[in-house]
């Protein structure tokens, strides 16, 4: 695949994963969004996969996170600062010598996850929203979880 085409089927990838995850979808009464978050997975894989698909001009990770917050009635600029977080997690796991290794990636990414969820969870607090530490807890551990599953096509066609 050619660096152009790698490049902006992922940042389709990450659109359509924006747009699709928006809409309130339950399943055993919550909605899916309290599972798994595609898009942290998305920008952290692509970015440890490809060097050609790190969305190199973060004016784009900055747009859709303003399409992400609009979508999902989240406060303007709250996932921007979460998606530049996670992207820069995982640039700096992509240019240490471990990368290869994929537990290494793998806690990098939970620590990416980390990171995003106390950001998420300074915004809510100074805004004034309820803070579920329950769902926090359940979407961290299933995207954990989820990683490894979309690590795996994602590595093989990025690569």
């Amino acid at each position: 695949m050619s660096n152009s085409l790698k490049t902006n089927s992922a940042r389709l990838l990450l659109l359509i994963s924006i747009i699709f995850s928006s809409p309130k979808i339950f399943i055993y009464n919550a909605d899916i969004l309290s599972y798994i978050n595609i898009q942290f997975i998305l920008i952290f894989a692509l970015r440890i996969s490809s060097p050609q698909t790190n969305f190199n001009h973060l004016w784009f990770l900055f747009l859709a996170s303003l399409i992400n917050d609009v979508l999902t009635g989240l406060t303007l600029g709250t996932s921007g600062l979460i998606f530049l977080t996670i992207h820069a997690v995982a640039s700096f796991q992509a240019s240490i010598k471990l990368r290869s290794i994929f537990l290494s990636e793998w806690f990098a990414f939970g620590v990416a996850m980390i990171f995003a969820y106390l950001i998420l969870g300074i915004i809510d607090q100074i805004i004034g929203f309820d803070i579920s530490y329950n769902k926090f807890l359940l979407n961290f551990l299933f995207t954990i979880l989820a990683y490894p599953i979309f690590w795996y096509p994602i590595t093989k066609l990025y690569a």
